[in-house]
Formats: structure tokens, C-alpha cells, sequence
């Protein structure tokens, strides 16, 4: 990763966010849930999805299963969100 994140800070907070499932797979239906808990408002929680899914399908992998690969998947989703803070916020 390109970022100064410990790594299993990052595992636990996409994990315990819904961003991935205990297998460690991308999951846009938990991730929807978790987001419009946390900003409330449905639109906005849709958009981010929207952006978030987007930059996954372009630079994420969600078919291998190995721990290397869930690692890659969360730096993929982390790098992502800070993708879409910096345009938004």
C-alpha cells in the first residue's frame, strides 16, 4: 500500500464497516446498509456507493480468496475512499 495505514487497522475497519465480509469479498449490500446508517441520508449514501463501486470494478479483484488477496481488495477500498473524500469533501 502506498499509504502509512497499518494494515490491520485497515482489515478491521473495512471489516468491521461491512466494506468487506469475513471472507474478505467486496460486498455492495452490506456496504449499502452501513451506509445509510452512517450518513443518513439516501441519496448521498447512494452516490457514494456509486463511486465507490465504480472505482472497485476498475482497480479491485474480488475472485481470489488467499489472504494476500483480501489485504490487496481493503488498499484497493481504502485508496478508493480517499479517492472520493478528496473530490466530495
Amino acid at each position: 500500500a502506498d499509504d502509512n495505514v497499518d494494515q490491520c487497522f485497515k482489515k478491521c475497519l473495512m471489516t468491521d464497516a461491512g466494506f468487506v465480509n469475513q471472507d474478505g469479498k467486496y460486498n455492495k449490500d452490506i456496504l449499502n446498509e452501513s451506509l445509510n446508517k452512517v450518513i443518513g441520508n439516501q441519496d448521498n449514501a447512494e452516490r457514494i456507493l456509486n463511486e465507490l463501486d465504480h472505482c472497485f470494478s476498475e482497480n479491485g479483484d474480488n475472485t481470489e480468496v488467499d489472504e494476500e488477496a483480501h489485504m490487496k481488495r481493503i488498499d484497493v477500498l481504502f485508496a478508493c475512499l480517499r479517492q472520493i473524500r478528496e473530490v466530495r469533501f
